[in-house]
């Protein structure tokens, strides 16, 4: 069934964001790829379970030794982050945004994605649909990352012989909680880090379930990830401790969910996940209004079901020039960088969601503003001339309807080192006057 809706997903928009948002909630991301990975990761692991040996299941040897691999991979990827800092000349817990070819990645020591060049490392070229790492690349030699590459293939290799041979020794909730543990802590040993909000509470369940810690030092552990978290980041320290709490109640009724045989219980848990995504969703944007532009699955799900009314302009980011269809009247149509701006006005009712359908655009990446207007593009660029470096403020004004990704566009194909990077909408007045 998993390998079934893998296949058929790209085919229906539907299909496609409602497992995105029951994946990203279950794993408490936002990543495209990662709902495609989760599906792959547990129809291999059913399949396992079909071929498992039980064999030393108490010992629990094999699924210590994946322990001792994933840690040895978080410590390599806190290195990269520290060698990526330390080349710029920039303190090492500093968030830093690489913009190169169009292309742009984030990372920071409390969410690294610096390892994301690991998988970068085998694309041809820059990826404007979702984040593979290709600008962290140049910082890199490739010897490092072809290694690390090898150590994290190995570790998965490992982690698929322990799943088959040890994690039949478990039951019930332990079992399904483990197994989605492995997957969020293999995952954030490239994209994420330790300190993520993801890695600590599935740090804690694989102590205590694998290692049998007891609750007490699991407890201390977790205590000390996440004040080194709110360390890292102390502006977003109440935002992260929020989404850890959330990623570990999410991460046991998960378990519950895949756990339980009857379907009260399985239709309890999912909608027990489904209160604390929105609740925690509701407060996130309460605490942080910079969470608002994020792509949660509780953000996505809003933005899919904004309404459009009849004759309303709307603009449209695509990486192609937009077909024509009876539903819309094309009213403007112009490029920049590698995306193509579209100003429609729809003839008829519709959805950002009916949108997106209608063009086959990725609603992840927010492409459809449904109150175009102009829009100030702020950034504080890296100037790397100067000893020590220093930042400079840059604003520009973003084409109308730009998403962040296309008006990031407007720096242009050189590499760039960025502190931030959003958008603002202005009024008319402004706009006048920044133009003057």
């Amino acid at each position: 069934m998993c390998l079934a809706l893998l296949a058929l997903a790209p085919f229906s928009l539907e299909l496609s964001l409602s497992l995105k948002l029951f994946i990203d909630t279950l794993t408490v991301g936002i990543s495209n790829t990662k709902t495609y990975l989760f599906l792959a990761y547990l129809g291999v692991c059913l399949t396992l379970s079909s071929f498992s040996t039980g064999e030393n299941a108490r010992e629990r040897k094999k699924l210590k030794v994946l322990g001792t691999l994933i840690l040895l991979l978080h410590v390599v990827v806190v290195l990269e982050q520290v060698f990526f800092t330390h080349r710029l000349g920039m303190p090492v817990n500093q968030t830093l945004i690489v913009y190169q070819d169009y292309d742009y990645a984030k990372t920071s020591l409390s969410h690294i994605h610096v390892g994301k060049a690991v998988l970068g490392q085998w694309f041809s070229g820059p990826n404007h649909t979702f984040d593979g790492g290709t600008a962290f690349l140049e910082f890199f030699p490739r010897p490092l990352l072809v290694a690390h590459f090898l150590l994290l293939l190995g570790t998965a290799i490992w982690s698929l012989r322990a799943i088959r041979d040890e994690v039949s020794g478990f039951r019930g909730w332990e079992r399904s909680t483990l197994l989605l543990s492995i997957f969020i802590l293999m995952e954030t040993s490239f994209d994420g880090g330790p300190f993520s909000s993801q890695a600590i509470p599935a740090t804690a369940l694989y102590l205590r379930l694998v290692f049998g810690y007891r609750p007490l030092s699991v407890g201390l552990t977790t205590l000390c990830l996440l004040l080194g978290m709110c360390w890292l980041a102390w502006p977003l320290a109440a935002e992260n401790l929020l989404r850890s709490l959330t990623a570990l109640a999410v991460i046991g009724l998960a378990g519950a969910l895949f756990a339980s045989r009857g379907p009260g219980l399985k239709l309890l848990s999912v909608f027990a996940i489904a209160v604390v995504s929105v609740l925690s969703g509701y407060l996130l944007n309460l605490i942080s209004p910079r969470v608002r532009t994020v792509g949660t699955a509780y953000n996505i799900a809003a933005y899919a079901l904004t309404s459009i009314a009849p004759n309303q302009a709307v603009e449209v980011v695509s990486l192609r020039p937009l077909p024509s269809d009876e539903a819309f009247e094309k009213l403007r149509e112009s490029r920049v960088g590698p995306f193509v701006l579209s100003k429609l006005r729809c003839i008829k009712a519709n959805t950002i969601l009916g949108i997106c359908r209608r063009f086959s655009l990725n609603i992840a990446r927010k492409p459809v503003n449904e109150s175009p207007g102009p829009r100030l593009f702020i950034a504080t660029r890296l100037s790397e001339k100067e000893e020590p470096p220093k930042f400079e403020p840059v604003r520009y004004l973003a084409p109308e309807g730009a998403n962040i990704n296309a008006a990031a566009a407007i720096l242009g194909p050189e590499r760039q080192i960025l502190g931030t990077l959003y958008l603002r909408d202005v009024s008319r007045n402004e706009e006048k006057r920044l133009r003057q």
